[in-house]
């Protein structure tokens, strides 16, 4: 039985059988794929896509697991580590062209007969799509969770808190600051929420920073010479007031 060994990114990936049948060192697969339980994956695998042979090692002759190609197709589709995908275009690009016969499927007359290579790479090529649109969906989702506007009764909610928070600061709606300067302060609120949380308007705020803005309004107040402004001038009410 023949052994040899291809390299991936500094991993090696010790193969043997022949070239109509070439196995692929389990452990190795695992180890390139970042799949650390490799009994774990054993299991999971088809028994007549496993086989046990002699591997040639340091220490001499051992009996160790591998895979055939379909079986190596399933651990390679079992991964989700970034390097699964270079793998799969490795395998299919520069290995079993390497170690394959030319050689055909029986197809029906009609229909052109496909080598090995090229039934490998059909098959593969299937299991990529699917395994790319499931990741597409997936980072669509997080997409539109991470994007998508605040409701109109969050919207209602956040002005509400805002004029009740500002109305505070001015002193309250009977306040002669409210009456003098109460637009300025909304002013000043309004731009800095704005600028704190990257958007044109409060009602383009994504959804998933609803709560951190509702304790922005809580914190919020307005800058010292706004306070001080606000300050003397309901001072000089309640001196009215005590007149």
């Amino acid at each position: 039985m023949n052994q040899f060994t291809k390299i991936f990114e500094g991993k090696e990936l010790r193969i043997a059988g022949d070239e109509s049948n070439p196995l692929f060192l389990l452990k190795d697969v695992c180890s390139i794929l970042g799949l650390d339980q490799v009994a774990g994956v054993k299991r999971r695998l088809d028994k007549d896509v496993i086989s046990n042979h002699p591997l040639e090692t340091a220490g001499g002759t051992q009996q160790a697991t591998f895979v055939n190609e379909d079986g190596l197709y399933d651990v390679v589709l079992e991964s989700r580590k970034p390097e699964a995908r270079k793998f799969r275009k490795w395998i299919t690009g520069e290995v079993v062209p390497s170690i394959r016969k030319t050689g055909t499927y029986t197809q029906p007359k009609s229909q052109p007969a496909l080598t090995v290579e090229q039934q490998a790479r059909e098959h593969l090529k299937l299991s990529i799509m699917t395994s790319e649109r499931v990741d597409g969906i997936e980072q669509d989702v997080k997409y539109l969770k991470d994007h998508m506007r605040i409701n109109g009764a969050q919207e209602q909610r956040i002005n509400m808190n805002a004029r009740g928070k500002i109305m505070e600061c001015l002193g309250g709606k009977d306040a002669k600051a409210y009456k003098e300067i109460g637009k300025k302060a909304f002013s000043q609120f309004w731009r800095e929420f704005k600028g704190y949380f990257e958007i044109p308007r409060y009602g383009e705020l994504p959804k998933v920073r609803f709560e951190e803005a509702l304790n922005f309004i809580q914190e919020w107040s307005p800058d010292t010479a706004l306070r001080l402004e606000i300050k003397k001038l309901n001072g000089q009410q309640h001196l009215k007031l005590a007149e």
